[in-house]
């Protein structure tokens, strides 16, 4: 994690244990507070004020067996004091989709004008959105492998409403690409699971 003191300076702390629902990171940060801590750490991660600023990447790749590209799940949390617990909140939201075919080498999340990756600056005390820069509408999952196995999988996005998304899947055989589009409000809500169902 990034964790920030008074003087700004971003500071990498590492995992040392964990036990499932706690976790203790190690570093060396300024000795007095208020902290600021982003969820992952990355060199770009920024704390201005009250305000964190992170990126949520537009494309994302499975590894580890995982049905989520690793350190997506963007967070932010501040602590008053040395001895505070950091209490992370989700940043992104997520879309969950179903893959039931065998041949399938990419998934194409685009919106209509609404970025889903990119710089998101957040309140660094709720997580709440304040505003996108270098902006993408289209985020890309990419397997572990050549292809997705079946099942349910994960793209990470930044909070916003569309009108209207499509997916787009690639597969092996470039004659078997397929598109699947709606035209309805797209809603990805901060901490949420937004489903659209299977892709096949």
């Amino acid at each position: 994690i990034s964790v920030f003191g008074v003087s700004s300076t971003n500071a990498e702390f590492k995992c040392t244990s964990a036990d499932g629902s706690n976790a203790i990171f190690s570093g060396t940060t300024d000795p007095e507070g208020p902290y600021t801590a982003i969820y992952p750490y990355c060199a770009d991660n920024v704390v201005s004020g009250s305000s964190a600023t992170l990126t949520i990447p537009a494309v994302q790749q499975l590894a580890g067996g995982r049905n989520m590209a690793p350190g997506v799940l963007a967070s932010v949390a501040t602590a008053s004091k040395s001895s505070d617990v950091l209490f992370f909140k989700n940043v992104v939201a997520l879309v969950k989709m179903t893959v039931a075919d065998d041949d399938v080498t990419s998934i194409l999340l685009s919106s209509n004008g609404t970025p889903l990756a990119g710089k998101a600056t957040v309140s660094a005390s709720t997580a709440e959105l304040q505003g996108v820069a270098d902006g993408s509408t289209i985020v890309t999952l990419l397997p572990e492998g050549e292809t997705f196995a079946r099942g349910d999988y994960y793209i990470a996005v930044i909070p916003g409403t569309s009108e209207g998304i499509t997916v787009s899947v690639r597969r092996t055989v470039d004659a078997r690409r397929g598109e699947k589009t709606s035209l309805k409000t797209f809603t990805a809500v901060r901490n949420g699971i937004l489903g659209i169902g299977s892709l096949a």
